[in-house]
């Protein structure tokens, strides 16, 4: 479904992109082009987790667009609409113009596809017209976390050779199955651990 986003200024999709009139700027004393890496910190998260764009250029009136994937799917948008209201963005410049072209061709093929949280969000977007790689280090952190904590539950349960807990640990199951979250390898309960007592050597020889 799409979902409608709240935006103070147009919006433009990949096939009908504004003019530009320039596509160079100076950030921090170093000139940039487009392609150029934007991001943000999401409030709503505390500013651990950030959200992603590719600076496109400024028009006429010299109002800058970015290219983002956002529930929408990939579109171009005002930088004040990319910032949403924070006051607080990075840019780490592309300095040679020249891979600016295969970067918004990379951009271009992503656009079709359509906008998922885990596997098509906005830094896979932009990993992959930067570098053509679609992976998002932010995702992939998160589900460790994730990962780490329903190991810890599920360590807690097995160990306690409680059947009152199987239930829980088949939910947790069936929601790694539903979640396509394997179980960390090298992790597990102590039910799994061999409860033989060790045997150690003794002396068998007979009294003189």
């Amino acid at each position: 479904m799409i979902m409608n986003l709240v935006r103070s200024n147009k919006t433009y999709r990949m096939d009908n992109l504004p003019e530009l009139f320039s596509t160079r700027f100076k950030w921090n004393g170093k000139f940039g082009f487009t392609g150029s890496l934007i991001k943000r910190p999401i409030s709503i998260t505390l500013g651990i987790y950030k959200h992603y764009g590719i600076i496109y250029g400024f028009d006429k009136n010299k109002v800058l667009w970015i290219l983002e994937n956002n529930l929408n799917g990939v579109e171009c948008i005002t930088l004040k609409d990319f910032l949403a209201g924070s006051s607080k963005y990075e840019i780490e410049t592309l300095q040679d113009e020249r891979k600016s072209p295969l970067i918004l061709c990379r951009a271009f093929e992503r656009a079709p596809v359509k906008y998922n949280a885990r596997n098509n969000n906005c830094e896979h977007f932009v990993n992959f017209a930067l570098n053509g790689v679609l992976r998002s280090f932010q995702t992939e952190k998160t589900e460790c976390l994730a990962n780490f904590a329903l190991s810890i539950v599920e360590i807690s349960i097995e160990s306690s050779h409680d059947p009152k807990h199987q239930e829980t640990l088949k939910r947790i199951n069936d929601l790694r199955k539903s979640s396509n979250l394997p179980r960390l390898p090298g992790i597990h309960g102590k039910s799994s651990l061999s409860s033989k007592k060790k045997s150690y050597p003794q002396n068998k020889s007979k009294k003189v």
